[in-house]
């Protein structure tokens, strides 16, 4: 898991300038030059990782070797991991920065490998290919020309599977280079395409559309990423050591701090060996990955939402905004969020060094793994922040509620805010916000605050009286911990107040609009006295809809008709 306290490796080129943040993964709004119309200036690395490959490998260094892309600003990388006998350099790939790179074999070592080549590379740019992935001719220049306009882009090639075993380098490297390039010399021969990665890009409009789950889409065969976005997100998960799902992990890793997946039909590549379907083998492992990436990957499709569940990586971190609050506001608004039905969160309490009740807290807390005290070890890939100010509580369904809100998908946003009821909400609200628009705007260089995601991906404000929101008062001394009993703030009729929309809200909306239209009415058009009569008479009606529950059926009707005619003649004397 990566953590927010870990510090980019650093990069040894040049930073680029950060392009104006774009919404969502709206990859469109950029303009990026034609192939072969503009300057490049940032070096390539290109990482490949090898076992057991050396004449698919041969094969791809040859397309590598007549890149459009200028040869000063490349260098290749191939990590060898621990095939037997040892992965050489052919001799016929002409001037090209090549290094081989070994590493121990210790099960399927593919994220070891390319972690291995990124620390090595050089360039501002990484474009990881697999050993069997023969490029053509534009590809690296296609990746780099996304990278040189916006430095937190994610570029993804497509493939095709060919067989191609009866075609010598020399061959590879002669068609790539010549005019109508590999597409010439492989057209006749039975070509497949993964069928899942076009129904993902079909289903979220080419990954326009505002899916949080386009990362679904990213492989690590064909990748294009800056090398200090690699380094920022702490690169592939080595501890993946069978075939499958390190490279979905890094790409939910990447989508979540902010990455724009970029799909790029020019950084085509022709993958060696016919048929996409993985084999029974691969199957089985993909099986035991998914149970893997269940507690990484904060999502619907890849976890169990259950009432008690929790991940290593939760869907939401909560900030408690604790300020001068006294210790028992910020015991019940951190025990109002435990108690949620979504329990696959983590509150996070940052006590502030100078508040006088700072060691009682951390004592209090800190023995809660669902609590952190402190900004270390906060997990960086949650999807959803919030905060919620001390002496605030939620009602148990609030959470749900927040990210309901946020991913709505007819109408999406990046914030969602409720104010309290009887604060001021420029001052006291709960704020929920997409974690990859902040982080989009950080790598922009733009600030990342929640009123820059709303500007950026849009906000929206709903009703704390709606969600159930709660301010509470503490009295020093007067609640015992953890059976705290809390009162509303000034005693002014607020919990009357939240009893009543409380009970609208479980009414059916037809009926709920109909009670609020006929309040509004009431409250705007009749007289003072008029009103003080229709509130006596629902009281009456109330006390008598109470008594009749307590009567026999068979008094039930000489009753009713009796209080009936005593609450007419009160009526016409008070009128």
């Amino acid at each position: 898991m990566r953590t927010l306290d870990r510090d980019p490796a650093p990069v040894t080129t040049r930073t680029r300038v950060a392009t104006a943040a774009v919404p969502w993964n709206a990859w469109d709004q950029l303009v990026v030059p034609p192939l072969e119309g503009w300057t490049p200036s940032e070096r390539v690395s290109v990482v490949l990782p090898c076992y057991q490959a050396q004449a698919e490998l041969d094969r791809t260094l040859a397309a590598l070797a007549v890149q459009s892309y200028p040869r000063h600003l490349t260098e290749v990388l191939v990590v060898d991991d621990g095939s037997e006998p040892a992965i050489t350099a052919p001799a016929d790939v002409g001037a090209m920065d090549l290094r081989v790179l070994r590493q121990e074999r210790d099960g399927f070592g593919a994220a070891r490998a390319r972690n291995l080549g990124a620390a090595a590379a050089t360039g501002s740019i990484l474009v990881f290919l697999d050993a069997d992935m023969v490029p053509d001719h534009h590809h690296l220049e296609a990746h780099a020309r996304w990278h040189h306009r916006c430095p937190y882009a994610v570029t993804l090639g497509p493939r095709h599977h060919v067989v191609m075993d009866d075609l010598a380098p020399q061959r590879i490297a002669a068609a790539a280079a010549a005019e109508g390039g590999l597409t010439a010399l492989l057209r006749d021969r039975p070509q497949d395409t993964p069928g899942w990665l076009e129904a993902h890009h079909e289903r979220t409009d080419g990954l326009r559309s505002s899916h949080d789950d386009l990362f679904r889409v990213v492989t690590s065969g064909n990748l294009g990423i800056g090398a200090a976005t690699f380094a920022q997100v702490g690169g592939f998960d080595a501890s993946f050591d069978r075939w499958g799902g390190e490279d979905t992990e890094l790409g939910y890793r990447l989508f979540t701090a902010g990455g724009l997946l970029v799909p790029e039909p020019a950084a085509h590549c022709w993958h060696q060996g016919g048929g996409h379907e993985p084999s029974e083998q691969e199957l089985r492992s993909l099986d035991e990955q998914r149970a893997r990436l269940a507690p990484l990957i904060a999502h619907r499709g890849f976890r169990r939402l259950r009432p008690g569940r929790s991940y290593a990586v939760p869907r939401v971190v909560v900030q408690v905004a604790v300020g001068d609050a006294h210790r028992e506001q910020v015991v019940a608004t951190v025990e109002s969020l435990l108690a949620a039905e979504l329990s696959d969160l983590l509150v996070h309490v940052p006590i502030p060094d100078e508040h006088a009740q700072h060691d009682w807290l951390r004592h209090h807390l800190d023995g809660d793994a669902r609590v952190r005290t402190s900004g270390e070890s906060l997990p960086a890939a949650a999807p959803v922040r919030a905060r919620v100010p001390a002496g605030v509580l939620l009602p148990p369904a609030g959470l749900d509620r927040l990210l309901a809100e946020l991913t709505d998908a007819t109408d999406p946003v990046g914030l969602v805010e409720v104010p309290v009821p009887g604060r001021d909400p420029r001052q006291v609200r709960v704020q929920a916000w997409l974690n990859r628009a902040a982080e989009r705007l950080r790598a922009a260089g733009m600030a990342a605050g929640p009123d820059g995601v709303a500007e950026l991906y849009g906000g929206r404000w709903v009703s704390g009286y709606d969600l159930g929101v709660r301010d509470i008062e503490v009295a020093p001394g007067a609640l015992a911990v953890p059976d705290a009993v809390v009162t509303d703030r000034g005693g002014d009729g607020q919990q009357d107040a939240l009893e009543l929309w409380s009970s609208l809200g479980r009414l059916p909306p037809a009926q709920r609009r109909a009670v609020l239209t006929a309040a509004r009415r009431a409250v705007s058009t009749m007289h003072p006295r008029e009103l003080a009569v229709l509130l006596r008479a629902a009281e009456v009606a109330l006390r008598l809809r109470r008594g009749l529950g307590r009567l026999r059926p068979r008094r039930v009707v000489a009753v009713a008709r009796r209080r009936v005619r005593r609450l007419r003649g009160r009526l016409r004397a008070t009128v």
